[in-house]
């Protein structure tokens, strides 16, 4: 059941963990969103550092260019 919801729901099917396959389908499938969203924010907060930088090195760029 946890497969078909995490298929639905466009959710990596990695993300299950045994536990989760115990556990009735609602709680599975709200336990594998909140994982989802988690990974999610993690990758927005290593992204989010990186793209300010970039940005900060374009607009020194392009006042030094001008």
């Amino acid at each position: 059941m946890a497969v078909g919801i995490a298929k639905e729901k466009n959710i990596d099917i990695k993300l299950i963990a045994v536990d989760d396959l115990i556990r009735d389908e609602d709680n599975q499938a709200n336990d594998i969103f909140k994982r989802n969203i988690l990974n999610e924010l993690k990758e927005i907060i290593l992204t989010e550092p990186f793209e300010q930088k970039l940005y900060e090195a374009e607009k020194i760029k392009y006042n030094y260019t001008n």
